[in-house]
């Protein structure tokens, strides 16, 4: 689980990255979403109850997480980057922000369980 808890992290960040930097072209960067069965594959990942229980309390802090991203995102949306807004670019910044908000929260509760 802590693997792919990192994986969701990383992956989040690299997808905002690189929205922020590229705008649109930076969107293919969300294609790394398909890294995530092979991780778990490769890490040999089957979720036992313990594991399950702490996926499914993670959904309900990256949820908060989340929001909270949005409304930074919203905030922020007249902000010129690189020659186009955040407003041009919100939607696959908040997929990043929600990737990387789910993987933080689920080494959140890891470490607390």
């Amino acid at each position: 689980m802590k693997t792919r808890f990192i994986s969701e992290t990383v992956i989040g960040i690299l997808i905002m990255l690189a929205v922020l930097i590229w705008g649109q072209p930076g969107t293919a960067v969300i294609t790394l979403i398909v890294l995530f069965p092979f991780i778990t594959r490769a890490s040999k990942i089957k979720g036992d109850e313990r594991e399950m229980l702490i996926h499914y309390k993670t959904g309900n802090i990256a949820f908060a997480l989340a929001i909270l991203f949005v409304i930074i995102i919203y905030y922020v949306e007249n902000i010129s980057l690189n020659g186009f807004k955040i407003i041009d670019v919100w939607m696959p910044l908040t997929i990043g922000a929600i990737i990387f908000a789910h993987g933080i929260a689920g080494l959140f509760v890891l470490s607390t369980e």
